[in-house]
């Protein structure tokens, strides 16, 4: 699998969203990236990464759940991942 890593700073996210045209590709790009990085904080914190046994594990993967956020671009339909 194939790992991103990128920095991205608050000026640059609010000039993106600014000058951003309210189309499905500005959505479907914010959805992924928000995505993936709670799934990252979700691997963080539980500190083991999908079907990995360790003895340093916090907590278990428990699926996802469904919510809105809205910005300026639109509504985004996110998948906010859980633990137990």
């Amino acid at each position: 699998m194939t790992h991103l890593h990128f920095t991205l700073e608050t000026k640059e996210i609010q000039n993106l969203i600014e000058k951003s045209v309210k189309d499905d590709l500005s959505k479907k790009i914010l959805m992924t990236v928000f995505n993936q990085l709670m799934e990252e904080q979700r691997t963080q914190y539980i500190q083991a990464s999908e079907y990995e046994r360790s003895s340093q594990r916090v907590s278990q993967r428990n699926g996802y759940y469904e919510r809105e956020w809205t910005t300026r671009i639109g509504t985004l339909n996110l998948r906010v991942p859980r633990t137990r």
